[in-house]
């Protein structure tokens, strides 16, 4: 499911912009039953936010917060990561500087934080600087 998401974003102008809304709309449902009342989150919801987040929509940043946790599948919390660094804001850099610390998607993290820092999120300099592992020659494609 998340190797098709790049094919939904590039569709979200001209005549595709109905089909776009209405997955938009099925997106934004999705996380609203996945977040219910003293259910927690479930991954149906994170993937609708990650859906979201691939159509520029940064409403549900939190989820995408949520989907980096250590007990997700890498590819998912790689992917949230990335989202992350092309839509977060300056508090999501805490997030990003901590899973620097975290081998199976350091590299994520450090391309999220230098995409931020790009963009002229000040907080996020100083992470992306100080970080000593490895690094890509150019900006990492969406995982």
């Amino acid at each position: 499911m998340l190797q098709g998401l790049g094919r939904v974003a590039r569709v979200s102008e001209g005549r595709d912009a109905a089909i776009v809304a209405k997955v938009r709309s099925s997106a934004a449902a999705a996380v609203e039953k996945g977040t219910g009342e003293g259910s927690g989150v479930d991954r149906r919801a994170l993937l609708a936010a990650l859906l979201l987040a691939q159509l520029d929509d940064g409403s549900r940043v939190d989820l995408l917060a949520a989907a980096t946790a250590a007990d997700q599948p890498v590819a998912l919390r790689a992917h949230a990561i990335h989202a992350i660094g092309r839509l977060g804001v300056d508090d999501q850099v805490p997030l990003l500087a901590k899973l620097l610390g975290d081998p199976a998607i350091s590299l994520y993290a450090y391309d999220a934080l230098r995409r931020m820092s790009e963009r002229g999120i000040e907080a996020a300099n100083e992470p992306a600087s100080t970080y000593s592992g490895p690094r890509a020659p150019q900006p990492l494609p969406r995982p």
